[in-house]
């Protein structure tokens, strides 16, 4: 399919099968898919829950303007931009050093370089730099 193919046939969906199940593998696969979604400095801030259960679908539901698709979907993601995310990076340079995409030099450079950056921005530049990664990432959902 053509990318603008793709792009007119997107809808948004209102009404879920009940009955319908995915699992936990195919979420686990969705959510490695989505995580490919870019990230300012790769920082990946974003945090999501997996709701399956029904109770707590229907209690979301209301914080969703009642918004039935909540209920009714098999799965609801709940995403988050965690705002100090910056703070932990070094974890996610670690791992690309170890699959060989990054060296140790780059890391440190970089990790130089991206706090530097932190330590010197506002809290609202910072807030909005997660929240447009995090959207990256559902969107990639």
């Amino acid at each position: 399919m053509e990318f603008l193919d793709v792009i007119k046939a997107r809808k948004s969906v209102r009404y879920y099968d009940t009955e319908a199940k995915i699992s936990m593998e195919e979420i686990k696969e969705m959510l490695a898919e989505a995580a490919l979604a870019p990230s300012g400095n790769n920082i990946q801030p974003w945090r999501i829950v997996v709701i399956q259960d029904q109770s707590v679908k229907e209690e979301l539901k209301g914080a969703a303007f009642g918004q039935q698709q909540v209920a009714d979907a098999p799965v609801v993601f709940a995403f988050f931009a965690k705002k100090d995310a910056y703070k932990s990076v070094d974890a996610v340079y670690e791992m690309a050093v170890e699959a060989g995409h990054m060296t140790e030099e780059a890391k440190q450079k970089g990790l130089e370089h991206m706090l530097a950056f932190y330590g010197n921005v506002s809290e609202e530049l910072i807030e909005r730099n997660v929240v447009v990664d995090t959207s990256l990432f559902a969107m990639q959902m």
